[in-house]
């Protein structure tokens, strides 16, 4: 079954399952081409996000040597406080269509969960300025930082605000449609 959104296998391609080979473009965008136009012989008109090189983190390479298909957007991830904000990133989105299907405001794993604002508060200006869509990282009650939730809080599936960590209820914020495309103090949270 193909539902009107795709997304092309693996959205973070790495080599021979080693989070230290880089898979190259070419070989990113040769599989890709041949996915696509199987989801498009079911259904012209899915929506499709291919991966880029890098866990999905070098939305550059694209922009060089583009897929020629339709209807697809170009996956990007990013932890703001490790991968800081390049200005790059405005003339990119102005020519390759983007969507952020993981990011989070801190750095991953082993993090005590601080954050970089400056680098995060450009990303989040980044995004609205160019109506980026984007999917934030993550949606549980993991140990690692970001998850939104502290650990324990899905046990019954309910949760109470007190259960959020400072990434959920900026996440939270984030959603909510009264605070859509604007700036934050986010250094005023507790």
């Amino acid at each position: 079954i193909i539902s009107p959104f795709s997304v092309v296998d693996d959205i973070e391609p790495v080599g021979n399952s080693s989070y230290s080979e880089r898979v190259p473009w070419a070989a990113i965008k040769n599989y890709s081409v041949k996915r696509i136009d199987e989801i498009r012989a079911l259904d012209p008109d899915a929506f499709i996000v291919v991966p880029t090189p890098t866990w999905s983190q070098e939305i550059n390479v694209p922009l060089k040597d583009p897929i020629p298909r339709e209807n697809i957007a170009y996956a990007f991830h990013f932890y703001a406080t490790l991968h800081l904000f390049n200005d790059a990133n405005y003339e990119i989105s102005s020519q390759l269509p983007i969507i952020v299907t993981e990011w989070a405001a801190q750095t991953p794993e082993n993090s005590d969960g601080s954050i970089n604002f400056l680098s995060f508060q450009r990303y989040v200006d980044w995004m609205n300025d160019n109506a980026i869509s984007w999917a934030a990282w993550s949606y549980s009650d993991e140990w690692q930082p970001y998850g939104w939730f502290r650990p324990g809080a899905l046990q019954d599936g309910v949760f109470e605000d007190s259960e959020l960590r400072n990434w959920g209820r900026i996440v939270r914020d984030l959603l909510d449609d009264g605070l859509l495309n604007q700036s934050f103090p986010w250094q005023r949270l507790p």
